[in-house]
């Protein structure tokens, strides 16, 4: 569980969430989704009316190689 408040940005979020758990180096937190939607990382929790127990889902993808 996470502390924030609603006038936080999901990319805040975002970053935060990121430096809390560890991902395998070759993944990194692409975006959030709640209810399939995915969050503007410039918008506030409280403009998507999030609740105090709501669940968001961590869209994961790959970093690019500098090699590619």
């Amino acid at each position: 569980m996470l502390d924030v408040e609603l006038s936080e940005t999901i990319g805040s979020l975002r970053q935060q969430l990121q430096g809390m758990i560890t991902l395998p180096p070759h993944l990194y937190i692409h975006a959030l989704l709640h209810d399939g939607i995915h969050l503007n990382d410039a918008l506030t929790l409280g403009r998507y009316e999030m609740k105090e127990d709501t669940i968001l889902t961590l869209y994961l993808t790959q970093r690019r190689s500098p090699n590619l």
